[in-house]
């Protein structure tokens, strides 16, 4: 997957919607998508479909954190938008049920997921990202070489790897993953971190 741009999260009018490299879903289009189905059954398929769109949305557009006022809440055509509310009932679902997001730290903590703003979308599980990372570094002869987070983010070699761009908390939780494989050791902390993958 190539590296794109993190996009601006303005109002999406009908270009933007209809960008020939990104295809919205169809229920994009459908005015009762932006109202939760009362019926559970019906509510969790709505879910589902919401969640699909956001993970290969994010995933195409690189975008790690997403809060409830995103534009891809709101279809202008339509003049339709997600209610806030609802937006945190298809967070709570991508967190606690489907494992597809983690609510941003900073909202951890709030006392409940109604009052939540913001999630990291993993279009990748944290394990399936540090199976990457891994790669990448035998990949590219990078193991037993300490490399600093901002290397790993923004440097570089890392230009064509998909997780460039990636939030530093969320790139901590991948690689204390491959520590608990016993496949790296991380170094310092603050702007000075690191990591070395074996």
């Amino acid at each position: 997957m190539s590296v794109g741009t993190t996009k601006s999260p303005a109002l999406l009018d009908s270009t933007a919607a209809t960008n020939p490299s990104f295809r919205l879903h169809a229920h994009y289009n459908f005015p009762p998508f932006f109202t939760l189905q009362p019926n559970l059954t019906t509510r969790q398929s709505q879910l589902a479909s919401w969640s699909s769109l956001l993970l290969s949305y994010c995933s195409h557009h690189h975008i790690y954190r997403l809060s409830s006022s995103h534009s891809i809440f709101s279809n202008a055509q339509l003049n339709r938008r997600l209610k806030p509310e609802d937006v945190r009932i298809l967070f709570a679902s991508m967190v606690d049920s489907q494992h597809t997001a983690e609510w941003v730290d900073t909202q951890r903590k709030k006392s409940s997921a109604s009052e939540r703003e913001e999630i990291y979308v993993l279009w990748h599980s944290i394990e399936e990202w540090a199976s990457l990372v891994l790669a990448w570094t035998e990949q590219t002869g990078q193991r037993n070489t300490v490399l600093t987070f901002y290397e790993l983010l923004e440097g570089d070699a890392t230009q064509s790897c998909e997780w460039r761009g990636m939030p530093e908390e969320v790139l901590g939780r991948v690689l204390n993953v491959l520590v608990r494989r016993g496949r790296a050791g991380l170094l310092g902390e603050g702007e000075g971190r690191g990591v070395k993958i074996w």
